[in-house]
């Protein structure tokens, strides 16, 4: 099982973001930490002993968190759930506040062993646009500091494909290059590098009348000459936007790939167990009330049939070069996958897009970046 913390606290809201989140009024994090640990009695009380492999804090902004609050929340966890001899213990964090007096240390000491920065980009005026509370040679020196401090497993978020507003230009692949080789020279262990999306309702979107955007020939160039660029520093793709050295991918994102269980806690996370997927009501305070009074929050609760699942894992599959396990697939589907899918697999793999064997199917480096077509063969 991977484990989940939501912590909806952001200082503001980036403009491009659709998650949930909300700025933490006066005692809101005392208040957060009061709830969460309820709702993990609750969660343990109903699931039994359960193991698990990671976990992971993300948001909103979870280093934003004081370290007394996290180590309330981890010292729970660990005794309500049994976490796995070297169980990878993620934490999402903005520079700004990873770079308050002793927040890093502190972080290290309570048992954190993989920071997850956010820095979008390193060009100021691309910060602005999005909306980000740091400034780049803020993102420069938390990722020294976090290095100072000892941490030797270091992910950083950047996003390509950044749209332009009146004199900064968009995005090009030579301006996405330079921000990948400054992104090298600070020495991560792991860079994912995502696509911007404009998700309904947010800021962003909202200006996408106002906003230039790469074309689809510059999208195209970025995404491959990005990717080796990031594979000849050492960094080797493993799924669409994730790049990793030896040893450091991201083991609980990987979870979520393989179709693992996961347990999310906090307002507005998503628990998929046994074949049934809840997702919890993102209200903090309806969330609060109901873990206080000793419920579970309110959610949506679907339950997965096997083919639900089945396509699922073939498609999140498909996003990583490590593929799907065909005998896998079989047992959780009931069904072959030759006689159902057969036609298409080989179609694509002569096309040069798959890889298909009796045990296997993935996509290519260059089936990859056309994950999200190749899933809609299968749909």
């Amino acid at each position: 099982m991977l484990i989940y913390v939501h912590v909806p606290f952001c200082r503001a809201k980036c403009r491009y973001c659709a998650f949930y989140s909300e700025t933490p009024a006066p005692g809101a994090f005392a208040a957060y930490a009061e709830a969460l640990l309820r709702e993990i009695d609750l969660r343990a009380d109903t699931l039994g002993v359960s193991t698990a492999a990671t976990v992971f804090f993300g948001g909103g902004t979870p280093s934003l968190l004081p370290p007394a609050v996290l180590g309330r929340i981890l010292e729970r966890l660990a005794a309500r759930f049994t976490l796995a001899p070297g169980a990878e213990i993620s934490l999402e964090g903005n520079p700004e506040s990873l770079l308050l007096p002793g927040r890093l240390g502190a972080l290290k000491a309570l048992g954190i062993n993989r920071l997850s920065v956010g820095i979008q980009s390193f060009d100021d005026a691309r910060l602005r646009l999005l909306g980000r509370p740091h400034a780049a040679a803020q993102a420069v020196a938390a990722i020294r500091a976090a290095k100072e401090t000892g941490f030797d497993n270091i992910g950083l978020d950047l996003i390509r494909g950044l749209p332009g507003c009146g004199s900064l230009p968009a995005h090009t692949p030579d301006a996405w290059l330079r921000e990948l080789e400054q992104a090298v020279v600070l020495g991560p262990q792991h860079i994912s590098a995502y696509c911007l999306t404009l998700e309904p309702g947010t800021p962003l979107a909202g200006e996408a009348t106002g906003l230039s955007f790469p074309g689809e020939e510059d999208q195209t160039t970025m995404f491959h000459e990005g990717a080796a660029l990031l594979e000849s520093e050492g960094l080797s793709q493993y799924e669409v936007s994730n790049f990793a050295r030896p040893g450091f991918a991201c083991r609980h994102n990987r979870g979520y790939w393989r179709g693992i269980d996961y347990l999310g806690l906090g307002p507005g996370a998503v628990s998929t167990l046994d074949g049934v997927r809840r997702s919890t009501q993102p209200d903090f305070v309806l969330w609060r009330a109901a873990c206080l009074e000793g419920n579970l929050p309110a959610a949506e609760v679907e339950s997965l049939s096997r083919e639900t699942m089945a396509l699922e894992r073939l498609m999140l599959g498909l996003r990583t070069l490590e593929g799907v396990d065909l005998p896998a697939w079989e047992a959780l589907s009931g069904r072959s996958f030759s006689a159902e899918y057969g036609e298409q697999a080989r179609a694509l793999t002569a096309a040069g897009l798959t890889i298909f064997t009796p045990e296997h199917f993935a996509p290519t480096r260059r089936g990859l970046a056309l994950a999200d077509a190749l899933t809609e063969r299968f749909m």
